[in-house]
């Protein structure tokens, strides 16, 4: 079955039919962000989602460009071993719905993370296996994975001492297959 989604604006004599049709679709954006099939009116909330999104994506851009973005680390309880991940800053969440500033934070980060795992680090390498959060944009690019693996030979870093994990935005359907055959 197909079900249509609709964004409304509702304006008035004064009102550019560019800005007006800008509102109805923020209003559709924000339906099909609910769920597929459905009706959404314009409302001042909507524009403030949307300036607040595209804050995130501008602060993003810089961080990416002035080099903010670093890696913090999670510990995970484990009894055997100390095991660590990442975890992305709330400031920039909105970001990673974003396909290319999503694949880049996800570029940036990997190369951080195995240059901390590289045995001349100063102060020591991380020990342990690291956990690598991976999204769809870094899988279906053919490029991650050579990149990936570079990294890892250039750092001298062990394949086993990393671990990816696949973000649940990732679908199975969307997967580079042949960049998952190419990590194992």
């Amino acid at each position: 079955a197909c079900r249509p989604s609709i964004g409304c604006a509702i304006g008035n004599a004064a009102d550019r039919p560019d800005e007006l049709f800008k509102r109805a679709d923020m209003a559709l954006y924000e339906v099909k962000k609910a769920a597929k099939g459905g009706v959404r009116l314009y409302d001042h909330n909507i524009r403030s989602a949307a300036t607040r999104r595209s804050e995130a994506l501008e602060l993003t851009r810089m961080a990416l460009q002035e080099g903010w973005i670093e890696p913090f680390y999670q510990p995970i309880i484990d009894m055997k071993s100390g095991i660590a991940r990442t975890l992305p800053p709330r400031l920039i969440m909105e970001a990673l719905d974003d396909p290319d500033l999503a694949g880049s934070i996800g570029i940036r980060m990997t190369e951080m993370i195995i240059a901390d795992m590289a045995p001349g680090r100063p102060g020591g390498p991380l020990k342990g296996q690291i956990s690598i959060n991976v999204g769809t944009e870094n899988l279906i690019g053919s490029h991650f994975v050579e990149s990936l693996l570079g990294l890892l030979k250039t750092h001298n870093v062990s394949p086993s001492s990393i671990k990816i994990e696949i973000t649940e935005r990732v679908l199975v359907n969307q997967l580079n297959h042949g960049a998952i055959e190419r990590l194992m």
